[in-house]
């Protein structure tokens, strides 16, 4: 058993729940099976009566070699608050690539028919919208599924009012051309 490992569970055990305080511990490189035995020695001293405080292991930093100091090694210190880490991840950000499909989307949705612009603004929210979604998928930290989704369906309705109206426009062009044929024909 580890007597840093033990200290940290006696230090931190009040706060944080053991799942945390284990995942943190493994983190820092250490294995699963010492972890559940200072867990397990320290339940077991705690239903025992009060003793006077002795530590099971020495503290090793008092011993360490001066020479060990004097090169550098780095102490494998615990972190103070084991949730700082997890507090990190629980910060979600929005996805950049998130907000620039919805933003594209709805301008594409009013300016899509502009020729080229239009349809530039449409193919950039589709990327933009699908690269967000393969991000988030990727990643636990982001979110902004929402605003991608509705900046792909608004580039796709965009798109597809784009070809209504050419359908529309290729028709009228059609019975223009058959009226200019009906009435050249009689002349």
């Amino acid at each position: 058993m580890d007597s840093k490992v033990i200290d940290y569970l006696q230090e931190n055990k009040d706060k944080f729940p053991l799942e945390i305080l284990k995942k943190k511990l493994i983190e820092n490189g250490h294995d699963k099976e010492g972890i559940d035995e200072a867990i397990s020695y320290i339940k077991r001293h705690e239903n025992s009566p009060k003793q006077e405080e002795i530590p099971l292991f020495p503290n090793p930093d008092k011993y360490k070699d001066e020479k060990e100091i004097e090169k550098g090694e780095k102490k494998n210190d615990f972190v103070k608050n084991p949730l700082e880490h997890e507090k990190e991840e629980v910060k979600e950000k929005t996805s950049g690539k998130a907000i620039t499909s919805f933003v594209l989307g709805i301008i594409s949705f009013f300016i899509g028919w502009v020729p080229i612009i239009g349809w530039l603004l449409i193919l950039l929210s589709l990327i933009f919208g699908f690269l967000s979604l393969k991000e988030m998928k990727d990643s636990t930290h982001l979110k902004g599924k929402t605003l991608a989704i509705v900046g792909i369906v608004l580039a796709f309705l965009s798109l597809i009012g784009i070809i209504m109206i050419m359908i529309l426009f290729h028709s009228i062009l059609s019975s223009l051309d058959m009226v200019t044929n009906i009435t050249t024909s009689f002349s």
